[in-house]
């Protein structure tokens, strides 16, 4: 479920100094343009994380339909987060965008041509870049602060870092005229369901340690934490299924291998599902409990019981959308203060620690029926 695009240093830096000088020269001899009268294809770029693309595709889709009957919407998004586009509202095409590519890239959104053109990127300037050069008639995305991407565009909506990310995605539609979207909301397919009934039975909740970016390891909660959380669930009776992609097999082997329980109680299921298929495992399960990244949008968007770890996240921000979800972050250390997912102090020690096993015990017994050990 994760991808070597995701976080990668000489990606940042190629878009920092070389995209901020290609943006701002193509704005001097581009000129702007309005939303076309007559709107027959929308296309929509979506290169973040498969949580940010949870919130902005999954609800923008059919308020665009709304707003535009018969226009032909297309999705672009890249590798890294290509998986979830099954679960989204259907678009008419996908392409997947090789970002390391720009000049491909380029060629790829040229060959179709779009009227209205939406980049769902907060702050990398690839998808400023590709915007402007996309042969768009109108192209529309963020203004965010210090990342001087806003230049490329015909119109912009100012990014805020003091509401919900799904509010900001919210705002860019309404500049086009679409109402305003709901929360988003998904289901796995019959076949996935059907799979995952074959394999599974009993009351289990998924565990999801891990999250993906840039210094991944400050927003995940320490290993022991969730070796001790699984044993206490044990001894209530729910056998525990940790989910993650290929790149976490390995290390949640391991950590499995260090929890005592007796042998098929507690799984280890990383890199073995499709997001389809983990969303019909996590459909079928008691609760979910994981930090702050994709599996936790997915499973607010499958509107299940499910508890969010943050730390340096915050669920002001960054929180899961349903009200059957809850976020709950450390009461010390310093906390909540990432927007865009690279503000880390250079004395930064992780904050993930001071939240306690007995704190998450605690919130999961609110979340399901969670009956005391003898």
């Amino acid at each position: 479920m994760k991808h070597q695009e995701r976080g990668r240093a000489d990606l940042r830096k190629w878009d920092r100094y070389i995209g901020i000088p290609a943006v701002a020269a193509l704005s001097l001899v581009t000129p702007k343009s309005r939303v076309p009268q007559r709107v027959s294809n929308i296309g929509l770029i979506a290169l973040g994380a498969i949580g940010d693309t949870i919130l902005s595709v999954g609800p923008a889709v059919p308020v665009l339909r709304k707003a535009f009957p018969g226009a032909s919407i297309s999705l672009f998004t890249s590798r890294a987060n290509s998986g979830i586009a099954p679960l989204l509202p259907p678009c008419d095409q996908l392409t997947i965008l090789p970002i390391s590519d720009p000049l491909r890239s380029v060629r790829l959104l040229r060959r179709q041509k779009q009227d209205i053109l939406i980049d769902f990127t907060a702050w990398p300037r690839i998808g400023a870049l590709l915007s402007r050069l996309s042969g768009a008639k109108f192209t529309l995305g963020f203004e965010t602060r210090g990342q001087h991407r806003h230049f490329a565009f015909d119109a912009t909506v100012k990014h805020s870092d003091q509401i919900h990310e799904f509010e900001n995605y919210a705002n860019l539609l309404s500049v086009v005229g679409a109402e305003r979207p709901s929360w988003p909301r998904m289901q796995p397919s019959e076949a996935a369901r059907c799979k995952i009934r074959s394999e599974w039975s009993g009351q289990y909740v998924v565990f999801h340690p891990w999250a993906s970016g840039f210094k991944k390891e400050m927003r995940e909660w320490p290993i022991g934490h969730w070796q001790a959380l699984a044993r206490a669930l044990v001894r209530r009776d729910f056998d525990v299924v940790f989910t993650g992609g290929p790149a976490d097999a390995e290390t949640s082997r391991e950590l499995v291998a260090g929890i005592d329980v007796p042998p098929g109680r507690v799984i280890s299921v990383a890199g073995k599902y499709s997001i389809d298929e983990t969303a019909a495992l996590l459909e079928a399960s008691a609760c979910v409990v994981s930090v702050n990244t994709g599996i936790m949008h997915l499973a607010a968007a499958l509107d299940l019981p499910t508890v969010a770890l943050h730390g340096p996240t915050n669920p002001v921000r960054w929180g899961p959308l349903s009200k059957r979800a809850r976020a709950i972050s450390p009461k010390g250390g310093k906390t909540a203060f990432l927007n865009l997912g690279f503000e880390y102090p250079e004395d930064f020690d992780s904050c993930m620690h001071l939240l306690s096993v007995e704190e998450v015990l605690a919130c999961l017994r609110e979340r399901m029926d969670l009956r005391e050990s003898a």
